[in-house]
């Protein structure tokens, strides 16, 4: 629920969008291909692990974007309780929650 209030905004409670998880997607999914098919190749096409390297990889481009996001800036008040300015950033809960799962079927 966090990331979705923060990636979409709440303009009741003044909370305005910060696409990370947009933003993530539309600068990496372009390398994607590419690095799938290398994975399969380097892992002789053992899919669990080249899935599991995938959701680590990606898991990552989304961690990095939620660090490297820095606007729209924080209101003053926000700053003032935080104690920083750092948009999407508090508490950590939401960069530690960042997390894979490799189905099987």
């Amino acid at each position: 629920m966090i990331a979705a209030i923060q990636e979409w905004g709440a303009p009741r409670a003044g909370i305005p969008p910060r696409p990370f998880f947009r933003n993530m997607i539309a600068a990496k999914s372009p390398e994607w291909p590419d690095a799938i098919a290398n994975l399969m190749r380097e892992h002789n096409y053992d899919m669990a692990k080249v899935f599991a390297l995938v959701g680590e990889a990606i898991a990552g481009q989304l961690r990095q974007s939620i660090i490297e996001t820095n606007s729209p800036a924080l209101a003053q008040s926000t700053i003032d309780r935080k104690g920083f300015s750092k948009p999407l950033i508090e508490s950590g809960h939401m960069l530690q929650s960042v997390d894979y799962r490799v189905s099987r079927r």
